[in-house]
């Protein structure tokens, strides 16, 4: 009997820490997702008095994909790493900077980093990239793909250079300082925040795609990818 209570007693107790934990992940979930929109409402006040373009229905998607963007101080940076003696390509991932936000209209997008490191050389094989931001309290992502370009104005990329970054760099004049252009040919979403959620039975998101006249140029056009439901 006495062994009973205690089993009785033990079993109580797991169901009392596991509902505990259940009570307590739920709150802080409510509690994150609460702080994060009033974090978001502070940037869509101000962006959704902005003009990205004269398509109303893009124009409300692009002003979520800069809220979602806007919110980010970092982002995961895709890339393909080439090994050409064992003729094979991988994708990788990093954390970057995203300090730097996309101008009106979303043409492109600034990134830096350090010559030396290994994201440097695969984008010298291969300028094709992926930047994604996410927000997680809202159900949502961002992703920008294009290429990225070397910035050849030295000058403006000095301008460019963070002040915290002379902890690994000699700074802005630094031989190992690099800033990018990423330009922005396709921008993917989803955002339960925003109203775009992606609930379609072949689980696709949204897609806007450049119009490719504006490819380089400092006002980007962009077109909704009309994709089969």
């Amino acid at each position: 009997l006495s062994l009973m209570k205690n089993l009785s007693s033990k079993h109580a107790l797991c169901i009392g820490l596991g509902g505990g934990l259940l009570l307590s992940s739920a709150l802080y979930a409510a509690y994150s997702y609460i702080l994060s929109q009033k974090s978001l409402d502070k940037i869509y006040k101000t962006i959704s008095k902005k003009k990205y373009s004269s398509n109303a229905k893009v124009n409300e998607m692009l002003q979520a994909c800069a809220c979602i963007i806007e919110q980010n101080d970092y982002a995961y940076l895709g890339s393909i790493r080439s090994d050409t003696a064992a003729d094979k390509q991988q994708p990788c991932c990093r954390l970057v900077d995203s300090r730097w936000k996309p101008p009106l209209t979303m043409p492109y997008m600034y990134i830096g980093t350090n010559k030396a490191s290994r994201k440097y050389t695969q984008i010298q094989q291969n300028n094709n990239v992926v930047l994604t931001m996410g927000d997680h309290a809202g159900a949502g992502y961002v992703s920008l793909y294009g290429e990225l370009t070397e910035m050849q104005d030295k000058q403006k990329a000095r301008s460019l250079f963070p002040p915290m970054w002379r902890i690994f760099l000699n700074g802005p004049n630094d031989e190992r300082f690099v800033m990018f252009t990423l330009y922005i040919e396709t921008i993917e979403f989803v955002s339960h925040r925003f109203h775009f959620d992606s609930l379609r039975d072949d689980w696709k998101p949204f897609v806007l795609e450049r119009v490719k006249d504006t490819l380089y140029q400092e006002i980007a056009e962009w077109k909704l990818q009309e994709t089969e439901a």
